[in-house]
């Protein structure tokens, strides 16, 4: 028996280490590689590949391509949000508002 036929069988035999190995490998693709480019083919995948690593709420990488984050306290939200909007500076929630918002100020 070949190391392939190994792994199948074993996961065949265990199915519920395809959910490990599906979440390891993405987990592996987000530590080891930046955020690519929001307009690129990866960077339309990229959220796809956040999810399978289960980087969801607090656990989800910060640092996002195109976007920044400023983190300010709570108590203090709101006047930054109105300092924002007082110097136009739009709020984004999300990397695809990010993206159209780029494409609307590029195009």
């Amino acid at each position: 028996m070949t190391t392939r036929d190994a792994i199948i069988t074993l996961l065949l035999n265990q199915p519920e280490l395809i959910g490990v190995v599906v979440v390891f490998a993405c987990k592996a693709i987000t530590v080891c590689f930046p955020p690519p480019r929001p307009d690129s083919f990866f960077g339309r995948i990229w959220p796809l590949i956040e999810k399978g690593a289960l980087d969801i709420g607090w656990a989800v990488n910060r640092f996002r391509a195109g976007m920044t984050a400023i983190p300010v306290l709570r108590a203090d939200a709101d006047a930054a949000k109105q300092t924002l909007r007082a110097a136009d500076i739009p709020i984004v929630k999300t990397p695809a508002a990010a993206r159209a918002l780029a494409a609307d100020k590029a195009g």
